[in-house]
């Protein structure tokens, strides 16, 4: 049977070994600097909460937030930080029930937590539940050193954006065209047969992005079109991003966007094609966790029917229908 109470400073040890194997799970352990001594300060502040699931006597799990004001509504919410059940105990329901009893301390109060897109099985509990899942970019900023001295010293910021997601619209598909012809030709022109680099004129282009508006994301800055993705089924079929925005966050948000949809579609592996020669593609693909599966024949669309293009297929694993964890 399991218990659930509040943690004290007395579980500071105990709770900073969960904390720990989280961060290992996800191969975050280097980023854990919170001390034992630290985490029994933290635990005597009334607006931090963890809650212990136990069985037995054994931890076996943990949720934590922090009671925050939002500064639109005027009123309280819970920023829920982490939901770790550990392994033996997984698929039991310690899980929900850790999440049931945050609900009933929020009294009324809405709660709120990040998720990764990647995610898929931590996103099919929350939902389970009766969560609402919104895709949002989550941004960090950590000023670098200054980049001159003195009265007019100025600090160079790390480069990151605001990037918004969204269903693209027909208007959207002018934009799209201009990304897709330019990235098509950043990565392919040299890499492909000359006989489909003749057929991807910027009118065949046009065409495509106004026929394909219906499965097809853009990511916008600033409320302008940065980039785009498509996914038919388990294939992430196309991701560009405008040259201005490449370097920036835009691609991993569509990377990601495309990974969760093709989840949704119910498939827990995806895959795409990418030309040999297209080094940045590939190496951003294997940085975001995507193997190359070798060589292959991939047929490509064109108005006189499919061109034979030699290209790399990579694959991703996202979850499987028995991946029920809820880690972070």
């Amino acid at each position: 049977m399991v218990s659930i109470r509040r943690a004290t400073a007395a579980d500071a040890a105990t709770v900073h070994g969960m904390i720990c194997e989280i961060a290992e799970h996800q191969s975050q352990r280097s980023a854990i600097t919170l001390t034992v001594e630290r985490l029994r300060e933290l635990l005597t502040r009334p607006e931090i909460t963890y809650l212990i699931a136990e069985t037995d006597g054994r931890a076996v799990g943990y949720v934590s937030w922090l009671q925050r004001i939002s500064l639109w509504a005027g009123t309280d919410y819970l920023a829920l930080d982490d939901l770790y059940v550990r392994a033996g105990q997984r698929g039991d329901g310690v899980g929900e029930q850790l999440m049931r009893a945050a609900a009933e301390a929020a009294d009324g109060m809405v709660i709120r937590w990040e998720v990764a897109t990647a995610n898929v099985g931590a996103q099919r509990f929350y939902q389970r539940i009766g969560a609402d899942l919104f895709t949002k970019v989550i941004c960090r900023w950590q000023v670098a050193e200054p980049v001159t001295s003195g009265p007019r010293a100025r600090t160079r910021p790390a480069r990151s954006e605001v990037v918004e997601l969204r269903r693209a619209r027909d208007e959207d598909a002018p934009a799209v065209a201009r990304i897709w012809h330019e990235g098509w030709g950043d990565g392919h022109r040299g890499n492909v047969p000359d006989e489909l680099a003749a057929v991807r004129t910027p009118e065949s282009f046009g065409e495509r992005a106004a026929r394909r508006v219906g499965d097809t994301v853009v990511a916008t800055v600033e409320g302008a079109v940065a980039g785009f993705v498509m996914v038919t089924e388990d294939e992430v079929e196309q991701v560009y991003v405008a040259r201005r925005h490449r370097g920036t966050d835009v691609a991993t948000a569509l990377l990601a966007e495309a990974e969760r949809r093709v989840a949704a579609n119910g498939h827990w592996r995806a895959w795409l094609a990418v030309v040999a020669g297209n080094v940045r593609a590939r190496r951003f693909y294997e940085r975001k966790g995507w193997v190359d599966e070798g060589p292959f024949d991939h047929l490509a669309p064109s108005a006189d029917g499919l061109i034979t293009v030699p290209a790399h297929r990579y694959v991703k694993v996202l979850g499987g229908p028995g991946d029920d964890r809820a880690e972070g």
